[in-house]
C-alpha cells in the first residue's frame, strides 16, 4: 500500500509469502536470489522506515505562546509527534 501511494496510484496492495521448494518461508536470500531470477526488485520495510523518515516532517508544531521565566521571556513551541502522538515542548 505504502508503495503504492508513493507512486501515486491507489492505495492497494496484496499480501502473500515466498516459499521454498521445501515448503518453509523464504528469507531475504533465498528472496533475492529468486527476484534475480525473475527480474523483480525488493524493497524491504526497513527501506521504505528510512524513506519516510528522512523525507517527511516527523512532527507538527501545535501552538506557539510567550512565556515569561525568571531569566527572560521565551517563546514556547509546542510539537506533536506523528508517530506516536506525543507532545514536546521547546523554549526560544
Amino acid at each position: 500500500v505504502d508503495l503504492a501511494r508513493l507512486a501515486g496510484a491507489r492505495p492497494s496492495g496484496v499480501f502473500c509469502e515466498s516459499m521454498n521448494d521445501n515448503g518453509t518461508t523464504s528469507r531475504r536470500p533465498g528472496l533475492k536470489t529468486s527476484a534475480r531470477r525473475r527480474g523483480l526488485k525488493i524493497c524491504p520495510i526497513a527501506d521504505l522506515i528510512k524513506f519516510h523518515s528522512t523525507r517527511e516532517k516527523q512532527v507538527e508544531r501545535i501552538e506557539v505562546a510567550k512565556g515569561p521565566t525568571d531569566f527572560s521571556e521565551f517563546d514556547l513551541f509546542r510539537y506533536r509527534s506523528k508517530r506516536d502522538g506525543q507532545d514536546q515542548v521547546a523554549l526560544v
